[in-house]
């Protein structure tokens, strides 16, 4: 389970539930995700604070990820326990923040699993400016869908007026699972269609094969590499 927490009164409150197949042919688990999400849709934010835990057959996790205003990650805690090849018990922490001077990487592991150590690699220092996504989690996408413009039905074009990026490459800290090591790269997001209130985006990071992912108007994900949201009733706070 999980939500999304966003510190302002009011908003649309609604659970969101997602399962499916997600990773590569040669990893693939069958993942169950939840999450419950308040925000004002159409205001700039005080801040988002996002959490929630995910399961596959081997191991799960949770998380808790904060943002500013400006849709900017500014810290990611995980924590993941299970099994990992050959049964070997994995129990491992990781926590990413952002400081005036870059990123700080703090990691613990309490398994003897031959997976590599959890974080950052020793002395890489990633700019301030930069999204922290966690491989086969939806909601790591939406502050940076929501920061570069891309969540919402694109709006007829004005003449002489800005527009919506169609594509946006941005500096990523990605967090692969089920090490929890975390690698400094860049992902892309490029819009594809809209389809009503859904739109089609393709994500893809540096030197990979893209992924379709298709969000709803708040920038909220309805499908994402392999995991398809579940229809669950709003609420209106």
């Amino acid at each position: 389970m999980g939500s999304i927490v966003v510190r302002r009164e009011g908003g649309v409150v609604r659970t969101v539930q997602w399962q499916g197949l997600s990773g590569d042919s040669t990893s693939q688990q069958e993942w169950t995700a939840q999450a419950s999400a308040r925000f004002q849709p159409a205001r700039r934010l005080d801040g988002l604070v996002a959490y929630g835990t995910q399961r596959c057959p081997t191991y799960e996790f949770s998380w808790q990820l904060s943002a500013t205003q400006e849709w900017l990650a500014e810290r990611l805690d995980i924590r993941l326990i299970g099994l990992g090849a050959g049964r070997q018990r994995l129990n491992r922490t990781l926590l990413l923040e952002r400081t005036d001077h870059g990123w700080r990487s703090t990691s613990w592991r309490y398994d003897g699993a031959a997976l590599a150590d959890p974080g950052l690699p020793p002395g890489e220092q990633p700019p301030a400016v930069v999204d922290a996504v966690i491989d086969a989690c939806p909601l790591s996408h939406l502050a940076p869908i929501r920061r570069v413009g891309l969540a919402g039905p694109r709006p007829p074009a004005r003449r002489g007026g800005p527009g919506r990026p169609l594509a946006v490459a941005t500096p990523v800290l990605r967090v692969r699972l089920p090490s929890l090591t975390v690698s400094m790269t860049r992902h892309r997001y490029v819009w594809v269609e809209d389809a009503g209130p859904i739109r089609v985006l393709r994500h893809s990071f540096a030197g990979g094969a893209p992924t379709t992912i298709t969000v709803d108007e708040h920038g909220v994900p309805e499908q994402f590499d392999g995991l398809v949201r579940r229809p669950v009733a709003a609420m209106v706070a």
